[in-house]
Order: structure tokens, then C-alpha cells, then sequence
């Protein structure tokens, strides 16, 4: 993962402290010393609801948001937001994603005029947007307009997307194991946003 060669802790101000993801955040932020927990940040990370987003819109800094469900009215504020700061707004923060978002493109390139798309995701029941901000990105990305959405148990989150074609079937699948993947990947993109010039920027670009 990138890490920021500025010596100084990049100060973070958490929005969404008190949910679960701002809790993992929180303690993951404690052990990582290139980071301070701050009640004045030098970046925003944003866990929380579109209330809570408009809120970190609003201090006017670095902001990283992974708040899903947001109207487009809200991504349009992120957008304005990005012509004074930097801003990475994802539905999900994970490495793994951001490998598939890629390979997805690349695969619906060649795969998209001949073959059957399918997105299936499941998440723990707790989860109150569906289909999830993650499964409605790959759908923009290849084109699809349904998802096929499940709530069960405490399932961190899956994602599949099935290329169905000529008798054969190929998947490709991410399955998180604990939200600490996506609490790091928040870290790293904060670091990343930290002293970067304004602009809306793309998770791909924090892992590359």
C-alpha cells in the first residue's frame, strides 16, 4: 500500500465516529503512526449518513467519504467540493475492490456484447442499503440496471459478478472478511488526499 512520505502525522477529524466502520477507523487510526485522530483534521474521513456527509462537506476540507446512499444532489456538492480540495469519495475502501473495479472494466470490454451479466451481493442484515453503494458501482461500470440484493446473518460483504456465455461461466468474486479492510483502506486513501492539489479522485488512483 502507498504510504505518505510527509514525516508529519496527518491529522484526522471522523465523522461517523460512533458507528461501526467509524469505530474500526478509530482504532486502527490509534495504532498507525503516520496518523492522529483530531478534532481539527487536516482530512475528513466520512462514515456516517448523507446528513453526515453534508456536515463534512461543509468544513471545506481534504474530505475521504465512504457514506453509501447519498443523493445525487450530495455527489454533486462532493464534485464542487473537489474544485478547492481533494476528495475520494468510494463505496467501499478495500484493495480487493479497487483490483475488481479495474478488472471489471477490462473484462466487460470484452465481454459485454456477448455474454449475460449478473451481480449478486450479500450483506449482514443490519446493512439498511440495497443493493449496496459497491454492487451499484459495478453496475454503472458494466452497464447493468439489476442486482440481485441478500441480507443474512453478519456477513461483512460479498460481491460476484457472473459472465455467462457460450455454456461457460466466469465469476469474479470479493469477499471481505472483516471491516478492518475497509477502515484501512480509508487510512491510506486520508494519507494519500493529505497535501494533494483539489480534485475528485478515484480510488484506483490510492492503490496504484
Amino acid at each position: 500500500m502507498p504510504a505518505n512520505s510527509n514525516t508529519k502525522k496527518v491529522k484526522v477529524f471522523l465523522v461517523g465516529a460512533s458507528g461501526k466502520m467509524g469505530q474500526m477507523v478509530a482504532t486502527l487510526a490509534e495504532k498507525d503512526p503516520e496518523v492522529e485522530l483530531s478534532d481539527v483534521g487536516d482530512v475528513v474521513i466520512d462514515f456516517s449518513t448523507p446528513e453526515g456527509t453534508r456536515a463534512a462537506i461543509a468544513l471545506g476540507k481534504p474530505l475521504v467519504s465512504g457514506t453509501t446512499g447519498l443523493s445525487e444532489e450530495i455527489f454533486n456538492e462532493l464534485a464542487a467540493l473537489s474544485k478547492r480540495v481533494p476528495v475520494l469519495h468510494s463505496p467501499n475502501f478495500s484493495l480487493g475492490i479497487a483490483l475488481c473495479f479495474e478488472m471489471l472494466e477490462q473484462m466487460s470490454a470484452k465481454l459485454k456484447k456477448f455474454s449475460q451479466i449478473e451481480i449478486q451481493e450479500i450483506h449482514h442484515t443490519q446493512k439498511v442499503d440495497a443493493p449496496s453503494g459497491t454492487a451499484l458501482k459495478m453496475a454503472e461500470i458494466l452497464g447493468v440496471d439489476k442486482v440481485h440484493s441478500e441480507r443474512i446473518g453478519d456477513v461483512v460483504g460479498i460481491h460476484q459478478v457472473n459472465f455467462l456465455f457460450n455454456n461457460e461461466k466466469l465469476s469474479l468474486r470479493h469477499e471481505a472478511l472483516s471491516r478492518e479492510a475497509f477502515a484501512q483502506g480509508a487510512l491510506v486513501a486520508a494519507k494519500f488526499l493529505f497535501n494533494k492539489p483539489p480534485k475528485l479522485y478515484s480510488l484506483g488512483e490510492v492503490f496504484h
